[in-house]
């Protein structure tokens, strides 16, 4: 937690325990407590269990999870891995629904193979690419195409 206030002046929690803050204190029957989170986006990877999102991670930036649309980053959202040890940018995108924080990374994507033959010797060769992710509760807004959150990671 950042930055906790009541009644306009900073506060301090008494204790902060499992994502909780406790204030004590007598206040006035209406009381204002705001709070403010740190945002900042970053990776986070699912538990090793869930063997499906292996080698994955997701974006997320404080409550918000994100997603690559095809929109944004082309078709075949599969080829795309991001950089694990990249800089998540957060850059604010009037294109957006009602305007949004979008985040960028570097990644790479796969760009071997076509979609002319079913089947074809492999050939592994790779394009640096910039990502960008959405918050996922915008997907889909602009127009149709793939969406992705759990995205390979190099």
């Amino acid at each position: 937690m950042n930055i906790l206030r009541v009644n306009g002046k900073t506060a301090a929690a008494s204790r902060e325990e499992k994502g909780f803050a406790y204030l004590k204190g007598s206040w006035e029957q209406e009381t204002e407590i705001e709070i403010e989170f740190d945002m900042k986006a970053r990776l986070i990877r699912a538990n090793r269990k869930i063997h499906y999102n292996g080698g994955r991670a997701a974006i997320v930036r404080g409550p918000l999870a994100y997603c690559l649309e095809e929109a944004d980053n082309g078709r075949y959202l599969d080829l795309i891995a991001v950089k694990g040890k990249a800089e998540l940018t957060e850059s604010w995108d009037e294109g957006m629904p009602g305007g949004s924080v979008t985040v960028t990374a570097q990644g790479v994507r796969d760009i071997a193979g076509t979609e002319e033959a079913l089947y074809e010797p492999y050939e592994w060769r790779e394009e640096e690419v910039e990502v960008k992710a959405v918050p996922y509760f915008l997907w889909n807004n602009r127009k149709p195409g793939e969406m992705q959150v759990w995205m390979r990671v190099k």
